[in-house]
């Protein structure tokens, strides 16, 4: 192999971060049949000191560059776009032609170590307010009703790694109707919908609520947060959006 490496537009990075995505290039010989490679430069990480096929979002881009005079090899180049995840902490990439079976075993072949930073297990992330009506998804920017008396519903969506999940107990719904005022619980004619889904080492939490609007709102700031006790303004993470109603048109606008 002549060489394996990190290709990016960006300035390159002394550590990699969670979601980065990083495009890779690995060049080197093939066996060929008929000035065609017999087979393609294959990816490998190393897991738990064993490298492993990686399965892609997109399958590596490859074409070749060089054909020997005698057509039994070719040079290829390999492009690759890798998502750093969560559990990227000692990142090691290998690009192998030749192979067997198993990685690394049969074939020649090169490997990249890829600085990361320390992921934080235990940081949450959590997605704006999503705020619609019984019809469709509402436009933050310019939300019009016909008025008061409506119904509007509001979703919340929160993950973390599935090994912080014990650090949720409750996720509240909050609001106030003045800037300055406390953080205080919705109350709720109808019951809030949660649910939760845990796939590829993440739990996703989403809770859902429907809110009146009546004649006593004009400024209603909401907040969901997710805390450890049911006391609002204790959560260790939060969004918050707010609703402003217009009663002499209908208008709300965030």
């Amino acid at each position: 192999m002549e060489r394996i490496s990190i290709v990016t537009r960006q300035t390159s990075k002394s550590l990699y971060e969670t979601d980065d995505v990083l495009q890779l290039q690995c060049i080197g010989e093939v066996e060929s049949i008929n000035a065609m490679p017999s087979k393609d430069i294959r990816w490998c990480r190393k897991e738990k000191g064993k490298f492993k096929f990686i399965s892609f979002q997109d399958p590596p881009l490859t074409d070749v560059v060089e054909r020997s005079k005698d057509g039994c090899t070719v040079v290829q180049n390999s492009f690759l776009f890798y998502h750093v995840s969560q559990n990227d902490t000692a990142l090691e990439i290998m690009c192998e032609s030749g192979w067997g079976y198993a990685c690394g075993i049969h074939g020649i072949n090169a490997t990249l170590n890829i600085p990361t930073k320390d992921t934080k297990p235990d940081e949450w992330k959590m997605w704006p307010i999503l705020i619609h009506d019984k019809k469709s998804l509402l436009n933050p920017e310019h939300i019009i009703l016909d008025g008061l008396g409506k119904t509007i519903h509001l979703q919340c969506t929160a993950s973390a790694h599935s090994n912080n999940s014990s650090l949720v107990r409750y996720i509240n719904w909050c609001f106030k109707k003045e800037e300055k005022a406390k953080w205080t619980q919705v109350i709720l004619q109808e019951s809030e919908e949660n649910a939760s889904s845990n796939s590829g080492g993440k739990i996703t939490y989403f809770s859902k609520i429907q809110y009146h609007v009546t004649v006593f709102d004009s400024d209603v700031h909401f907040l969901c947060e997710i805390s450890k006790s049911q006391t609002c303004g204790t959560g260790f993470t939060f969004v918050q959006t707010i609703v402003h109603v217009d009663k002499r048109k209908g208008n709300i606008c965030r």
